[in-house]
């Protein structure tokens, strides 16, 4: 099936299976006539407030203005149009599409063209919201996706570019080779533009060979086309382009090529078209108001927190802010909901044709680039040219690339002056800086503008069209490589398992075991065929109750076809243990978990729970401790039932498993991956126990072919004993269609009012008494639901004198869903300590992947679904979050994107990725091995 190209839709199109391309502009025609929604709302501070009017205005005046100077005809770009060029960007759904939306709106004054790039759900499946309705230059999206689908999606889309000249924006993978691969077809010219150092971007920069790459196969990051390592390795094939432009001086001294600056159209750039006394009126500034712009992506390295705290520090009520741009991540968000309401205007995802109108009212634009971080060294902001062209002056930080300029008194330097004073002085002898920036505007028309710029693009396109260079070797050798190993793209069953050696006879199975033989091994390179075995160590006796983590991953290793079986071991039990589970569970009832943990080992060891694939065991002694020896035995008789050993085999290992470091030295198996769930050391104060848990991660991750990891600190924490670390948060599963017609529980159903929920383990070392206390307190028509085990601290329940709070007990993870179904509101109260920062918290996911607004405290690792979650820094922050969800549906207009985020961060997707991992370590070791290394 071919993946077609969508034309200026607001998200990816449905295949068509159209084999031509004059067929697909019929359906392209058709798709692009579909409505639209664009964005008509701003916020002052945080009241949002309705813009379409002061976008009528702007559009008015700039219409006016360039009707009568427009000197670009239809009829003369048809007479001058027999040259296409293809512009390829490498993501269309955020601001890389920026820059490649500019390079195709200048030639499309002399040449006819089209802009092509992907949309990867990362960042959403719509065009970015500035450019998402411009009609002057021709768009076409398509999805894009992990390796190996998007291999294959490239590989399609490259067969219907058709320009005779290929101009690439930014050397990222995706638009790298969707280039290249569109060279192979036709041999055409390719020209690279770089308007950023990208890998500066990562933590590891610099370039890669694709030999490096290679070696470097079994990280995460491999099969994400646009992360780290492909953007390294783009880096390595800057240099075979026919043609290179970079956007400044401090590039090009890195990479050559000809200098084209951060470009504007100077009929669109045109102070006198827009009135700013108007405009400004209508966006409640008063004429003695000093408004500094902000336009562009709010990033925190941006200075945006600096220019926000100066305000604060001037305290000054006529010096305002405007932002234009919706924030790049939760940070970015968390400082704009603290920013004073009546000194901040943001303005999100103003449509770019309105940018100038709005920078018109500006008196001052701030450049201020953190210094020390690599990329800024790099960048050349598109925000100069804005205020060059507007006539607005300019106060930069001392980053390369602004610093000529200041010589130029093109900008003015902060140096080392605070930054509060630097704005007062210039606003205090303000019309001297005025009038310079006026006869700056000068100096954009001569080197910044579209006419400057044309000519110099033109001469380097005519100097290659026609005219391609032979097509380099590592170009060649890219694609061989992918065709190799993702030989399967369109089986997403299959995916990479070609990776591996090709199958060989049965193995013999285990022997018993003979404590004066050598200890027993299931390293082998003779499989039976090609699947994986995986046996699991996990390392408490809860599986199957709560839908954890490691009951997901299970559930979803099951469902891929390259693994065969997976065996399953809780910890080891005594029967003394056994015995103590059921006496607990008739003190503690429904609040404590003692009697499900009995029931499901006692129906594991029955065989109650085994189907398809999965067969679950525990080991259970006699006495109160159980003899590690006997242990061993008990899974090499396990093992051996199971047939383990016959294929590929995966110890799967959840620290902190204390036996794990004896299992690997008497099994030797093939590949061990560890799966590090929170920072276990930060459940425990004492010293002692701490230094066990220290030594159980040192003992287990050294014998750990790959380690995966919750969050981001846990990565952190654990590179002090491997090297071998990935990042794979958790995940949700797609429930929200399933759940529709889920009836609400009996329990709820006596309820009367809002259904505040939590769900999860009701420790008092995570949740935070005191905010829920004042909760049921201050909102008595609130109920505050709860749903899990009190089991390690019941002090918790105190909360029972509320009429308002009703503990549900802990129920299994299939039954907890139906519940928080009915939530109208779901909260993680957490409390912000060491162990919540090394906490991804999984319910957040389920919360989500149910369509319930989620509500937490000021807590860590909740990137995935930032731009959904509510968070109260506060108790009264905390309640104000909550009634904000229940007056107004946060989802409202935004559920294709929600659910767009839960399929980008699905347990299938981090399987795969998982699974991706390990086929490629078998690989590399099989190399290894068959290479004589």
């Amino acid at each position: 099936m071919r993946r077609q190209l969508s034309q200026r839709s607001t998200r990816p199109l449905p295949l068509l299976g159209l084999g031509r391309f004059h067929q697909m502009r019929e359906y392209l025609r058709i798709a692009a006539a579909r409505p639209k929604a664009y964005p008509t709302t701003h916020q002052q501070g945080r009241q949002a407030t309705d813009t379409s009017s002061i976008t009528r205005l702007i559009g008015e005046h700039r219409e006016s203005h360039n009707q009568r100077v427009r000197s670009i005809s239809q009829e003369s770009n048809k007479e001058n149009g027999k040259i296409r060029i293809s512009v390829i960007a490498w993501d269309m759904g955020h601001n890389p599409l920026g820059r490649a939306w500019l390079l195709a709106d200048v030639l499309r004054r002399d040449y006819e063209v089209e802009l092509i790039g992907a949309n990867f759900p990362r960042f959403g499946n719509k065009l970015w919201g500035p450019l998402r309705d411009s009609g002057r230059v021709s768009m076409k999206s398509f999805p894009g996706a992990n390796f190996p689908e998007h291999f294959e999606n490239m590989a399609d889309v490259a067969e219907q570019i058709d320009g005779d000249v290929i101009y690439v924006s930014k050397p990222r993978l995706p638009s790298l080779e969707l280039a290249i691969l569109a060279k192979l077809h036709r041999n055409r010219p390719l020209i690279l533009d770089v308007d950023d150092y990208e890998t500066g971007f990562f933590r590891r920069r610099g370039p890669l060979t694709l030999d490096a790459v290679k070696t470097a196969n079994h990280r995460a990051d491999f099969f994400c086309p646009h992360d780290e390592t492909w953007t390294r390795f783009s880096e390595s094939l800057i240099s075979l382009f026919e043609g290179l432009t970079v956007s400044n001086q401090a590039l090009r001294e890195k990479f050559g090529g000809i200098i084209l600056p951060h470009i504007r159209d100077e009929q669109d750039f045109e102070p006198s078209a827009y009135p700013r006394d108007t405009i400004r009126a209508a966006l409640g500034f008063k004429a003695q108001d000093k408004v500094i712009v902000f336009a562009g992506t709010p990033r925190l390295n941006k200075g945006v927190e600096r220019l926000a705290d100066a305000l604060k520090k001037l305290n000054r009520a006529d010096y305002k802010l405007l932002l234009i741009g919706a924030p790049a991540d939760r940070k970015a968000s968390r400082l704009f909901e603290k920013l004073d309401r009546n000194q901040v205007t943001v303005i999100h995802d103003a449509p770019f044709h309105d940018l100038p109108g709005y920078l018109r009212i500006g008196d001052l634009v701030c450049l201020l680039q953190d210094e020390g971080v690599v990329t800024s060294q790099y960048q050349m902001p598109a925000k100069f040219t804005d205020a060059l062209a507007m006539g607005i002056p300019v106060l930069a930080a001392n980053v390369p690339p602004l610093q000529k300029l200041a010589g130029d008194s093109l900008v003015e330097l902060l140096d080392n002056t605070p930054l509060e004073q630097k704005i007062n002085e210039i606003f205090g002898d303000y019309e001297v800086r005025k009038q310079q920036a006026r006869k700056n505007r000068e100096v954009f028309l001569k080197e910044y503008s579209y006419g400057a710029n044309l000519p110099r693009l033109k001469k380097m396109i005519d100097q290659v069209v026609g005219n391609p260079a032979p097509v380099p070797e590592a170009f060649r050798e890219l694609i061989a490589y992918h065709k190799k190993i993702f030989p399967a793209a369109g089986d997403a069953q299959r995916r990479t398992a070609e990776l591996t050696a090709a199958p060989a006879p049965v193995c013999p199975a285990p022997k018993s075991p003979d404590p004066s033989a050598p200890p027993t091994t299931l390293t082998t390179r003779q499989h039976s065929d090609d699947k994986i075995d995986i046996v699991f160590f996990w390392k408490q006796n809860d599986s199957g109750i709560y839908g954890r983590r490691q009951d997901m991953l299970i559930k979803y290793l099951a469902r891929d076809l390259r693994v065969h079986r997976i065996v399953h071991f809780d910890a080891p039990l005594s029967l003394f243990n056994s015995a103590g589970l059921a006496l607990k569970s008739g003190q503690n009832g429904r609040h404590s978990q003692s009697r499900r943990v009995l029931n499901q080992t006692l129906a594991r060891k029955l065989g109650l729970k085994n189907q398809g694939k999965l067969h679950f065991d525990t080991y259970i002694s006699w006495g109160k401790q159980y003899r590690q020896a006997n242990y061993l035995n008990f899974l090499e008789r396990a093992l051996r039932r199971q047939r383990i050993g016959e294929r590929r085999t995966v110890f799967w290992v959840c620290p902190n498993n204390f036996d794990f470091p004896a299992i690997e030295n008497h099994f030797k198996p093939e590949l061990v991956a560890a799966d590090v769930i929170d920072d276990q050391r930060q459940w425990s104060d004492a010293s002692q126990s701490r230094e066990t848990l220290r030594r159980n991660y040192a003992e287990t991750l050294a014998r750990s072919h790959l380690t995966f990891a919750n969050c981001r600190r846990v990565c952190d924490a654990m590179e002090d004993f491997t090297d071998t670390v990935h990042l794979f948060p958790n995940a949700a599963e797609l429930l929200e269609e399933t759940s529709r017609d889920w009836p609400k529980p009996a329990a709820l159903r006596r309820i009367k009012g809002p259904l505040i929920g939590y769900a999860g383990n009701l420790d008092l070392l995570r949740v935070d008494l005191g905010l829920l206390t004042t909760l049921a307190t201050e909102r008595p028509g609130w109920n505050l639901i709860f749903i899990g085990s009190a089991h390690r601290n019941r002090e918790i329940l105190q909360l029972n004198k509320f009429s308002n709070v009703h503990f549900l007990g802990v129920r299994p993870y299939e039954q907890a869903l139906r519940y928080i179904r009915h939530f109208d509101v779901a909260m993680i109260p957490h409390l912000n300590n060491g162990l919540t920062q090394s906490m991804n918290p999984l319910k957040m996911y389920v919360y989500f992947s149910l369509h319930v607004p989620v509500v937490t405290t000021s807590i860590e690792n909740i990137e995935d679904f930032g731009e959904f979650v509510q968070v109260g820094a506060t108790a009264q922050e905390f309640m104000e979050r909550i009634g904000h969800c229940l007056e107004q549906d946060p989802f409202s207009g935004r559920v294709e994107r929600l659910q767009a985020l839960l399929k980008e961060n699905s347990w299938e997707q981090r399987v795969a990725g998982m699974l991706n991992l390990i086929e490629t370590e078998f690989a590399r070791r099989e190399e290894g091995v068959l290479g004589g290394v």
